[in-house]
């Protein structure tokens, strides 16, 4: 114990210096992001698919026509043959309507062709869930067009897609990931545009704007946390943490969820929660309730299943299980409150994904590192606290549907 005690306050020490070392660079303006100031950081649509369909587009405006393309050829296909000259780079590609059985169709973030029949297809995934038979759709759009196609599966960190996404077929695709192979990539852009100091720094932005969103140290800051958890009097130490690393996420859902008690005091509710939300279990939700409001209704939050697609949510639903006791005629007089999935008979407001700031994040991932720092931080709590609990409650939506109920 008193090793991992010393392992601890070791990196602790690397991390104060790597936040010093950011709070310098913040005065020197080096931490100076367009991305951010636009609240741009983690869309999927608007900043990332767009600016990596552009720097691979030889005909995109940086002026250096194929290079970062041949670039990437080079790192993810073994500068396969491709006629640069003849290529062209779409980006939200459109591929038809989906058919009924969800086989074909749909838009392709990425798609990159040439007059020879070679085409690259990139899925760009951010935070964004799987969509049923989406990849499958791509690879078959390749095969009926009689393309020679590499597809790509591109994440934060390079995981893999879910089942459904691939439609349970043996499909060829590769995963890639930001954090290790776009980041090489785009230091190789970097590189090859040195002599273009607009395109060269808009890209360095671009690599602090994806750092920042990965949770990136500083090199020398990295390079020194890896070397004292390594080191020889420390490595066992570091190990028993990893071996541990389950039962110490799980203590910190725990200690998040017990968190939420004191928000539903300071907002005049009751609290409960099924214990499995803490170990990731089906089925298990958090909820907040105020029988002087409504005795049947309350705010929910929690997932059916925690996987690649499917996390936690939120919204108002019923305090016991059973039959719904909500029917059409009453939902058809219900406006949504929450509009990113449809109103049902449980959740007749509607509900949504708990995402996070700007409806970015990946909150409804408890496995996600991120979300875990921001359970610990506070930043998950005052969200759920002012976007969720507080608005319900202002905008009276438990009596409301109390008293439609009770017709």
């Amino acid at each position: 114990m008193d090793k991992i005690i010393s392992l601890l306050n070791r990196t602790k020490l690397v991390t104060y210096r790597a936040n010093t070392i950011f709070l310098e660079k913040e005065k020197r303006g080096e931490n100076f992001n367009i991305f951010e100031i636009l609240k741009l950081r983690q869309d999927e649509t608007k900043l990332h698919t767009p600016f990596l369909a552009e720097l691979l587009s030889p005909n995109g405006s940086h002026g250096l026509k194929e290079l970062f393309l041949r670039a990437f050829i080079e790192k993810f296909l073994n500068n396969i043959y491709f006629d640069y000259k003849s290529a062209s780079v779409k980006s939200e590609f459109n591929i038809g309507y989906k058919s009924e059985e969800c086989t074909k169709g749909g838009r392709i973030d990425i798609f990159i062709s040439d007059e020879q029949g070679n085409a690259i297809i990139i899925e760009n995934k951010i935070y964004a869930c799987d969509q049923q038979n989406q990849l499958l759709r791509y690879y078959n759009y390749a095969k009926d067009e009689k393309l020679n196609a590499y597809l790509f599966y591109l994440t934060l960190d390079g995981c893999l897609p879910h089942k459904k996404s691939t439609g349970n077929k043996d499909i060829a695709y590769e995963c890639i990931s930001y954090r290790k192979d776009i980041l090489g990539w785009l230091d190789r852009c970097v590189e090859l545009s040195a002599c273009f100091p607009i395109v060269r720094e808009t890209i360095r932005q671009y690599i602090t704007n994806l750092k920042m969103l990965l949770n990136i140290m500083d090199t020398d800051s990295l390079n020194e946390i890896v070397k004292v958890t390594t080191s020889k009097e420390n490595i066992e130490a570091t190990l028993d943490i990893i071996s541990n690393q389950w039962n110490i996420m799980t203590q910190i859902r725990k200690n998040f969820v017990l968190s939420l008690e004191e928000i539903a005091g300071r907002n005049n509710l009751m609290f409960g929660y099924d214990e499995g939300i803490c170990f990731l279990e089906k089925e298990c939700y958090i909820w907040f309730y105020n029988p002087k409001l409504s005795d049947k209704w309350g705010i929910y939050i929690g997932a059916d299943k925690h996987n690649a697609s499917n996390g936690v949510f939120y919204g108002i639903s019923q305090l016991e299980y059973g039959k719904p006791r909500i029917n059409k005629k009453q939902l058809a007089e219900i406006d949504s409150f929450w509009n990113e999935q449809e109103q049902t008979s449980d959740f007749p407001f509607g509900w949504a994904y708990l995402r996070g700031e700007n409806g970015q994040g990946n909150w409804w991932n408890w496995s996600d590192i991120d979300s875990l720092k921001d359970m610990s931080n506070g930043k998950m709590g005052d969200y759920i606290e002012n976007e969720i609990i507080k608005p319900v409650l202002s905008n009276r939506l438990l009596q409301k549907i109390d008293k439609l109920t009770k017709k």
